[in-house]
């Protein structure tokens, strides 16, 4: 006989309400922002280039990005 499966047994990464924090069901939004994969392809020198830095300042790779990306926004814009 087939075993009976309920919605909640098939996902088990689904939230439920009674799984949901207690900051989450006041509404509140939680302290740190949701990460997302970022996928994209590099030279493999400019990768080994970008790893070094990274090392070489302490940094996480996504810190760097975001460090590079902030100075990008701030320069002035070039017509």
């Amino acid at each position: 006989m087939a075993k009976t499966v309920s919605l909640s047994d098939a996902n088990p990464n689904q939230k439920t309400p009674s799984s949901q924090s207690a900051t989450e069901q006041k509404g509140d939004k939680p302290e740190k922002e949701e990460l997302i994969p970022l996928q994209f392809k590099m030279p493999r020198s400019w990768v080994r280039d970008f790893k070094l830095a990274a090392a070489g300042n302490e940094m996480k790779l996504n810190e760097l990005l975001k460090e590079c990306f902030t100075a990008f926004m701030s320069s002035p814009k070039k017509d």
